[in-house]
């Protein structure tokens, strides 16, 4: 109970400090450290996407859908697919708010231990949101700087793309058995859904959402706080425990990319070159996450293709080298799952960094 009220409190600061922030940044340096439009972003999907777990609607949604599929297999294919299109567009973050929970749903009708597949969920939305502009903020900010048109963007990030996501699908149908699904047997206690609960979720995430893609930040927040405000209950269920790691992380991670020796590391390359520019944008991703580190790279280099094949391929391999990575864990919430987690996603790295830079060397000649 302690706990709860401690988080609520915090994040009700953190709304307070958002709506001032203009007034506070020019008196506290740590107010303009933090990624004001990812944590209202952030704290609305968290909250309407707990109303529409709390409606259980998704659980009603995978009953149904379990006498569709036959094999934990075909349950991986599916999830993994729809995970990385939906990142193409909504952006990685988005995508897993939406797909980890449905997929967390099927838990209570299965023997199978679905925690697998929500880090393969994880690895999918960074593949898949590699491939447009609009699918993270590293692409978003690589595409506004260098002022790229989307249509090259997707043109010059497909190869890389094509093979990370070819990968993943030779990783899925080896890690994932093709036995049939071990189906529960049910409760004979029956749990209704509440389905005015998830329409109304529903809507105001669709309407969250569009808020966000056009910059409404303060309209969005405003729009989460309504929601909040007619559904107290889901306020009170949501945890907002992510949120405070994420606020924290920006000031940690900002200062950790203005290190002297970091700094003079990046001048003692060549980052103009293919292979540095590369190869440093995906080390420092593994280090302090691949947003800052597309903004650190961009510093020392014009070569925006090396970067962005850097920071998207290294958006899998430690679990803070990416936004997405953290939000699959912390559904999760399993510290088992952190070391499953990198047993997968670090092979998964060794393996798409060596032929991303082929890909990426194709480009040029």
């Amino acid at each position: 109970m302690l706990k709860k009220w401690i988080q609520f409190l915090f994040i009700i600061l953190l709304f307070l400090i958002y709506w001032a922030k203009d007034t506070l940044k020019n008196k506290f340096l740590l107010v303009q450290l933090i990624d004001w439009s990812t944590i209202v972003t952030l704290t609305g999907l968290l909250v309407l996407t707990t109303g529409i777990k709390e409606s259980s609607f998704f659980r009603k949604l995978a009953r149904r859908h379990l006498r569709n599929l036959k094999s934990e297999r075909e349950l991986a294919v599916y999830f993994i697919f729809l995970t990385a299109f939906l990142s193409m567009w909504l952006t990685n973050d988005i995508a897993l708010f939406i797909v980890v929970p449905l997929t967390l749903s099927y838990q209570e009708f299965l023997q199978n231990d679905l925690s697998k597949l929500v880090i393969f969920e994880a690895i999918s939305a960074n593949v898949g949101s590699a491939l447009t502009p609009i699918g993270n903020p590293q692409n978003l900010f690589l595409w506004h700087k260098w002022d790229i048109s989307f249509l090259k963007f997707c043109f010059m990030m497909s190869g890389m793309f094509g093979v990370s996501i070819l990968i993943l699908l030779i990783f899925t149908l080896f890690c994932f058995k093709a036995e049939p699904l071990q189906i529960k047997v049910e409760s004979s206690k029956k749990r209704e859904s509440d389905k005015k609960l998830f329409n109304f979720s529903l809507v105001f995430l669709i309407i969250f959402v569009l808020l966000i893609e056009f910059k409404k930040f303060k309209a969005g927040l405003l729009l989460a706080g309504f929601y909040s405000l007619l559904n107290r209950r889901i306020l009170w269920n949501t945890d907002f425990s992510l949120i405070i790691l994420i606020t924290f992380m920006f000031i940690v991670l900002h200062y950790i990319s203005k290190l002297p020796f970091l700094v003079n590391f990046i001048k003692l390359t060549s980052p103009q070159k293919h292979l540095d520019a590369y190869l440093l944008s995906l080390g420092f991703s593994q280090i302090i996450s691949n947003v800052p580190s597309a903004i650190l790279m961009s510093k020392f280099s014009h070569n925006w293709l090396a970067i962005s094949y850097g920071v998207n391929t290294g958006g899998n391999g430690t679990f803070f080298s990416s936004l997405a990575n953290l939000i699959a864990l912390k559904f999760l919430n399993d510290k088992k799952s952190y070391l499953s987690f990198h047993r997968y996603s670090l092979t998964y790295l060794l393996i798409t960094s060596v032929l991303n830079y082929f890909i990426l060397i194709l480009y040029f000649f």
